[in-house]
């Protein structure tokens, strides 16, 4: 996959209005004051390791090119290969409509809600070393001893692997007890991939006059306890991240 036309032209477009640096030493001696960062999918651990720690210090969104740092230099129309850029000014631009709407870009970390430490950017990365899935946000969850990975859609086979090998190996490298969800952008889809869809039968979604949102699940007595999880694990879940990307501020799990 690549990303989509728009996001090449609008590329070419910063870099010729001078606000895009080009190349790895530049863009970390620049970092400061960058309002993103754009690294090849090949960039080596060290380097990374670096990107990483110092995009968190100075506050700086960064965002994997799932292509090598070949395919990044034609991008940017350099006859060489581009391991990062930095874009230092963001006027006048979208940047969530840089990339295309297909699955490989951790697009919504553009987002200003949604701010991912080193620790959970650096976990990204192992995860998707392990797994070649991609994982597109992180939250270590301390309260409930786990680390969630959101995911793209149709990756759950590739992150569990047969019979949990996979998963299991990231977890053996994370050392964490790992969940993984597959991402969509329709609420509803997205609290059943939290709590598996069979368990559930309905979910009601409202809003208060004071813009309270509220999420209500029904599923059926024999499987509440299973849906909500033990000590609420699953409930917890489902809560945190329909917060995170929907604003939903309410979720009930009901029984019929």
């Amino acid at each position: 996959m690549e990303f989509n036309k728009e996001f090449s032209k609008t590329l070419q477009d910063i870099i010729s209005t001078q606000k895009c640096i080009i190349g790895s030493k530049k863009t970390l001696n620049e970092i400061k004051g960058g309002k993103l960062l754009l690294y090849s999918s090949h960039l080596n651990s060290y380097n990374l390791d670096k990107v990483l720690k110092l995009s968190d210090e100075h506050s700086v969104k960064t965002v994997k090119y799932p292509g090598n740092s070949l395919n990044l230099g034609k991008i940017c129309g350099k006859p060489f290969r581009v391991s990062m850029l930095l874009i230092k000014s963001s006027e006048n631009i979208d940047l969530n409509q840089i990339f295309s709407d297909n699955d490989n870009v951790v697009w919504w970390c553009l987002r200003e809600k949604i701010k991912l430490s080193y620790d959970e950017l650096s976990l990204m990365s192992m995860f998707q070393s392990v797994t070649g899935a991609t994982a597109k946000d992180c939250i270590i969850d301390d309260k409930m001893d786990r680390v969630i990975f959101v995911i793209n859609p149709d990756e759950m086979g590739l992150a569990i692997g047969k019979n949990g090998v996979v998963i299991k190996k990231a977890q053996n490298v994370i050392k964490k007890q790992i969940e993984v969800v597959e991402y969509s952008e329709d609420p509803q889809s997205f609290i059943k991939n939290i709590l598996n869809p069979g368990n559930i039968n309905d979910i009601r979604l409202t809003e208060k006059l004071d813009g309270t949102k509220i999420a209500v699940v029904v599923v059926d007595h024999k499987k509440k306890s299973v849906v909500v999880g033990q000590n609420g694990k699953n409930a917890e879940k489902a809560r945190l991240l329909v917060k995170r990307y929907f604003e939903i501020n309410i979720l009930q799990i009901i029984s019929n």
